[in-house]
């Protein structure tokens, strides 16, 4: 079986807070999550569960596709495609749909057909079911329970009723079946609804921000940045 290198949450929670510059109290704030509950997770006081991660993601913007992708993971982020989404998302959303629509004005400038992205979500479901994703796993692999079971080591009774009811596995389980499976977490966790693992707010800023002219882009920036440090005031 081909092993995986397990997924340290903490620390990428961790490296998205750096990253973004957030204090714990801004993620707290943004996912709605205990500030409490977030020291205790970074502390690795305790695991947290398929649902905090769903939150955490949710706050920063990203799908759990990039969440748990490895390095050279297509969905992740280049280095100027960070730079402007971190910006561009610690906006408020009536703020982001304003970007976006003067994006699409100095867009159409250019010549670039409006394209279809006028009903995008700004609050992306971020929940997997987690129960149909190993179902619907199971059954391109032909495999039973018990071949699951086998190749996972997870006890048969266990499957059956992990299976069997509504509530979402714990994130350790997940990977364990990751592992018999010899998938990722970031290909577990990848949806048909986000191509390459983006989201389709995300899809659309970098859309429309490849259609710009360098000039047009400075500008954006320079709003952006605006914005921002009216924010930290």
């Amino acid at each position: 079986m081909k092993q995986h290198k397990r997924m340290d949450t903490r620390q990428r929670i961790l490296d998205l807070l750096e990253r973004r510059k957030w204090p714990v109290w801004r993620l707290a704030q943004k996912s709605g999550i205990n500030h409490s509950t977030i020291f205790n997770m970074i502390q690795r006081k305790n695991m947290p569960s398929l649902k905090t991660i769903e939150e955490v993601t949710a706050a920063f913007g990203i799908s759990m596709r990039q969440f748990f992708a490895e390095k050279g993971d297509p969905a992740l982020f280049t280095p100027q495609q960070e730079a402007v989404f971190f910006l561009y998302h610690d906006t408020s959303i009536p703020q982001r749909k304003a970007i976006l629509h003067a994006m699409e004005l100095l867009s159409e400038q250019n010549g670039i057909t409006k394209t279809n992205y006028n009903e995008i979500e700004f609050q992306e479901e971020h929940n997997m079911d987690a129960i149909a994703r190993i179902k619907e796993l199971m059954e391109e692999r032909g495999w039973t329970l018990y071949r699951l079971s086998q190749e996972s080591g997870i006890a048969i009774t266990t499957l059956i009723n992990l299976l069997h009811h509504s509530k979402q596995p714990a994130l350790q389980t997940i990977e364990i079946i990751c592992e018999s499976m010899e998938i990722t977490l970031a290909e577990f966790f990848t949806r048909p609804s986000e191509p390459g693992g983006f989201t389709a707010e995300q899809l659309k800023l970098f859309a429309l921000w490849d259609s710009l002219t360098e000039e047009q882009r400075s500008a954006v920036l320079e709003l952006l940045l605006a914005l921002q440090a009216k924010r930290n005031e």
